[in-house]
């Protein structure tokens, strides 16, 4: 295939995934995030491998990672409304820096230096945590792009999936997994 097939072909999967993601709101959201995250585009060559993370890994992984090595890191990026309200992740190694600010929910322009004033080096393995898994993806990214080699996304989030009845908790996540969480 030509660089140009190739080239219409990531576009129309970048186009896709965005459609289909719930925190990619407008038009001018999707268009930032597939630009700064997803394609990493260089004046050189605008089809070089997309900047991912590192991975996914279940919530109950995460807990072990962050039980027995001391450079794990759990970042919980939902906002304070979801820390008093909805629960936290009871573990040591914890700091709760919002990618997203509330109430606007426009990308939080201090992320990267909250993260290193709360002690993040690159050196950390650093698992991102969120409701659904959506916005902890995003915030893996750009703290890849911005360095962090080691950025990881708690899949299923703090809440998970919603059962039959439209709830949250009970499928996957942090919360149905049984690990340690309180609610303020």
């Amino acid at each position: 295939a030509s660089c140009l097939d190739e080239f219409q072909r990531k576009q129309s999967v970048i186009k896709r995934q965005l459609r289909d993601w719930p925190n990619c709101r407008t038009g001018e959201t999707s268009a930032l995030v597939a630009k700064q995250v997803y394609m990493r585009e260089s004046p050189t060559n605008p089809l070089e491998e997309p900047f991912m993370y590192a991975g996914d890994l279940s919530p109950a992984d995460c807990f072990d990672a962050l039980e027995n090595d001391l450079m794990a890191v759990l970042i919980d990026v939902r906002t304070p409304p979801e820390w008093y309200f909805v629960g936290q992740p009871k573990v040591t190694r914890m700091a709760n820096i919002s990618w997203k600010v509330f109430p606007n929910m426009m990308v939080n322009p201090d992320f990267e230096q909250q993260l290193r004033q709360a002690g993040v080096t690159e050196d950390h393995k650093i698992y991102f945590l969120c409701k659904t898994g959506g916005r902890s993806a995003e915030a893996a990214m750009a703290m890849t792009q911005a360095g962090f080699t080691q950025c990881f996304n708690v899949a299923n989030g703090f809440d998970g999936d919603q059962n039959e009845q439209g709830q949250r908790g009970s499928v996957n996540g942090w919360k149905a997994s049984a690990l340690p969480w309180a609610q303020q």
